[in-house]
């Protein structure tokens, strides 16, 4: 065919030197379906082949290999659970300072968003919006203990999610972290879904997600969120915008 050597030409040059995020969510996507089989069949040589494949779109995924690599040790959820404010405690407590002071972090190509626009506080502003997204993530926790053993990889990549958006509160340039573990909570989901009868729970999930969805279009679309309050979206909620 005449266009493979133009999408061929497209992916040896403008590709790679742009669209970061699609390429990031590319591999994301990839791990996601690798893990989602995985929970199936429990092949996990799949896994580890398709998350090296997706780390040539992104290399950020291969940040998910030790998580696969620990899925048989298991550590207890509620441990975990206070794991997550102790972390939080030691970021907000000069850890944050440290790394990006650290030669190994300045030495690699995110430490050139050191003292850059993305290197400053992330404006919370209610916080709705966090409690939200964090919603998934604390069911899973909650009810993992009555899932099976093999689910503890997931278990695990939550509390990454979890930690990264922590992180990500703090600083901006961690929102490419929150990206990386984007497919978390998708993952958890479809555990929950899957392995619990509680199907109304689900649910009130879903409904609010959607409503943490609405928000995020209605605060990307002021100048005071989002670039340059320019937004393809309209908001089922607000017919003006």
């Amino acid at each position: 065919s005449r266009i493979l050597p133009i999408v061929a030409l497209y992916m040896l040059t403008l590709y790679l030197s742009s669209f970061s995020a699609i390429r990031q969510m590319l591999a994301v996507s990839w791990v996601l379906v690798a893990l989602t089989r995985y929970l199936d069949d429990n092949r996990v040589g799949h896994v580890y082949f398709w998350i090296v494949a997706a780390s040539f779109f992104h290399l950020s995924v291969l940040i998910v290999l030790p998580f696969v690599l620990i899925r048989r040790i298991h550590i207890p959820a509620w441990f975990l659970l206070l794991l997550i404010p102790a972390f939080y405690f030691v970021a907000t407590h000069g850890f944050i300072d440290f790394l990006f002071s650290s030669d190994a972090f300045l030495g690699t190509k995110y430490g050139g968003y050191v003292d850059s626009q993305y290197d400053r506080q992330t404006e919370m502003g209610s916080g709705l919006g966090v409690l939200l997204r964090m919603l998934i993530p604390l069911a899973y926790m909650v009810y993992s203990s009555q899932l099976n053993r093999r689910n503890d990889v997931v278990l695990y990549l939550v509390v990454a999610y979890v930690v990264s958006y922590m992180l990500s509160i703090q600083i901006h340039i961690f929102n490419r972290l929150v990206d990386t573990f984007s497919f978390a909570p998708i993952l958890a989901f479809g555990v929950l879904n899957k392995e619990l009868k509680k199907r109304l729970a689900l649910v009130v999930l879903l409904v609010l997600m959607l409503i943490n969805f609405e928000k995020t279009i209605v605060a990307n679309t002021s100048d005071r969120h989002g670039g340059l309050g320019i937004s393809p979206y309209v908001s089922i909620f607000d017919a003006n915008l």
